[in-house]
């Protein structure tokens, strides 16, 4: 019995050293794999952070190359329409010009009437000499001969006028929509580039993730087998301690049914007790 108690004693003082020790390396273990965790996460997040991020970017350059798919072919309509109204523009130009060669006519009605009007303000504002005026009369009759030869033309002029501001107008639309379509693919290709480096920065990321996953695996893994450890430790000094405390309270009740014996022989034969004679004997 007595052996088999300093066999656990012995055995309880080695578990008591690996008990601290493995207390000491799990609470180590635990500090590295926490520090490891809290840089892994940072990278992690990060990394979704860039994610999100190419996520918005895609989105956004995607809509841009819609508009401008949608601006283009609203351009190339404007296009064909300044084709075909160059084209009338053209066809009414001719007849206006083979009018004018047929009536034998020159100038331009509207250049015309303004120089008319100029020689009208003239005569009637300046002092001229009676036959400086008489010329000037004679001019404006002419002028006004002149333009009224333009009447017959005058449904080809309008024409002319408003061919031409029609494509003046459309090619100023589309003149428009061309430089909207070149700011909006612009945009597109500097988002287009964004992309493109974020993807660089995910990769350098994933770079940097790779090891310290690989470390944070490592130490968790370590810091099971640590845990698994102390707690077989844990349980085992349990034991001993259970057992060893049953063990010493057979001991002490062996030592004093002995001790009882002893005192009772004393008795017996008349000898004289002791003070922890008689208390080993009433206890």
């Amino acid at each position: 019995m007595a052996n088999e108690n300093i066999e656990l004693r012995n055995e309880l003082e080695k578990i008591s050293k690996e008990h601290k020790s493995l207390k000491s390396q799990l609470s180590s273990t635990s500090r590295e794999k926490e520090e490891a965790y809290r840089k892994l996460r940072s990278v992690t997040d990060k990394i979704k952070s860039r994610n999100q991020k190419v996520k918005d970017l895609k989105s956004e350059r995607d809509n841009l190359t819609k508009q401008v798919k949608e601006l283009k072919s609203e351009r190339d309509k404007y296009n064909s329409q300044i084709k075909k109204s160059a084209y009338k523009s053209k066809e009414v130009r001719q007849k206006k010009k083979e009018l004018l060669g047929q009536l034998n006519l020159k100038g331009n009605p509207r250049e015309i009437k303004r120089e008319i009007d100029g020689i009208e303000t003239k005569i009637e504002t300046e002092i001229i000499p009676f036959s400086r005026e008489k010329a000037l009369k004679k001019k404006i009759k002419e002028l006004k001969v002149q333009l009224k030869s333009f009447e017959s033309v005058k449904d080809t002029w309008k024409d002319i006028n408003e061919s031409t501001g029609d494509i003046n107008d459309v090619r100023k639309k589309a003149e428009e929509l061309h430089q909207k379509i070149q700011e909006l693919a612009q945009e597109s290709q500097d988002k287009h580039e964004k992309i493109n480096l974020s993807f660089k920065e995910l990769k350098d990321l994933r770079k940097e993730e790779k090891p310290l996953a690989e470390e944070y695996l490592k130490l968790k893994a370590d810091y099971e087998t640590i845990k698994s450890s102390f707690e077989e430790a844990v349980k085992r000094l349990k034991e001993i301690k259970s057992d060893l405390g049953v063990r010493e309270e057979v001991d002490l009740k062996t030592k004093a049914k002995e001790k009882k014996k002893e005192v009772s022989e004393k008795m017996k034969k008349g000898k004289k007790l002791s003070t922890e004679d008689i208390l080993a004997f009433q206890a």
